[in-house]
Order: structure tokens, then sequence, then C-alpha cells
């Protein structure tokens, strides 16, 4: 199994200071009824690997958390698929398991399209709407190939190699106990 971690590294759409997500601490606000398009995540997950596991790990928070739904959103290639990201009002990384959410597959997460968008839906007085506030969004993605990967044909090369040295070092000392038995046996022999 392998899993990676990427986050995009474009994003449009109608919220304010959207290159704030792009760094760490900063913070891209929420527009009601707009959204973040986020792409180019930069996944290469080979074409005959099945995807096992993705996870979407959002920081950020909501400074009206009763009041605000935000959503997370994933293009399947013929329509949006969302889910409720549950921020609360303290900055904090939210992790939410997407792997249901839609049919996985290496194409899909290498052309990765996601979204943010949100909506007040009770607005008890003008001071109590608020918005998202997100620093950073991230995909996490589990997948096992066919083909061991580069890392792993280093690990399984190793531990041949060690295994060689380990039969070559007991054949060695095998070799040299007949040897020296043999001389013992040579000179017990040579005394008779």
């Amino acid at each position: 199994m392998t899993t990676v971690k990427r986050r995009p590294s474009y994003t449009e759409g109608g919220w304010e200071n959207p290159q704030n997500l792009f760094e760490d601490g900063k913070h891209c606000e929420g527009v009601d009824g707009a959204s973040q398009t986020l792409t180019q995540y930069g996944f290469s997950i080979p074409s005959d690997a099945t995807i096992t596991k993705v996870i979407a790990r959002i920081k950020g928070y909501e400074t009206y958390p009763d009041n605000d739904y935000t959503y997370f959103g994933v293009w399947d290639g013929s329509e949006w698929k969302g889910i409720l990201i549950p921020l609360e009002g303290v900055d904090s990384a939210i992790e939410v398991d997407i792997t249901d959410l839609v049919s996985w597959t290496p194409d899909l997460l290498n052309n990765l399209k996601t979204e943010l968008s949100y909506t007040t839906y009770i607005i008890v007085s003008p001071k109590s709407k608020g918005s998202p506030l997100i620093d950073y969004v991230e995909i996490e993605a589990t997948y096992s190939s066919p083909y061991p990967t580069a890392e792993e044909s280093t690990q399984l090369m190793l531990q041949t190699m060690q295994q060689f040295m380990s039969i070559m070092f007991t054949f060695m000392f095998m070799m040299m106990i007949i040897s020296m038995m043999s001389g013992m046996i040579s000179s017990v022999t040579e005394a008779f």
C-alpha cells in the first residue's frame, strides 16, 4: 500500500483572499452562496492502481459554526458530490473520510477537482452571520498497485541482498568448519 498527500496548487472562484489557501497560517474567507474550486493537486497514481482510501483534511474554522454550513465537493466527471464539513469555532484540521463519496479511479485523483462552498442557514441577528475561514485543503490517498513502487522495489532488493549475504556467510562458515575438521581427521589418521 502506498499513501500520498497532496494540496492544490490552483484555485478560482468567489471567495476572498483565495491565495491564502497556499500559505499556511493564512485563511481564505468564504462568501455566502459562492464557491471556490481547487485543482492541480499533483497526484501521479499509476493507471493500474486500486484506490483503497481517500481522506480530505481541511484546516480552518467557522466564525459562527451554529449558523453556517460549509461543504466540500468532488467533481466525479459528470456532477459534484458533496459532504458537510463540521468546522468548529476554533482553527483546527478536520479529517473526513471521502472514500465512499465517489467511485475513485487513478484518473479521477490525477485530475482531481474539488470545491468549497458555504451558506448561512439561520440568521438570528445581522451580527450572527459568519463565514468559514480555510487555511488549507489536503487530500490523502491510499492505493495498491500490482507492481511494486520504486521504494518497495528498493526494500525488496535490500532484503534479498541481506538474505544472500546471510546464506554466503553460513556457507563460508560451514566450509571453514569442514576444512578444520578435515585437517583434524588427517592429523588423527597420520598419528595412527
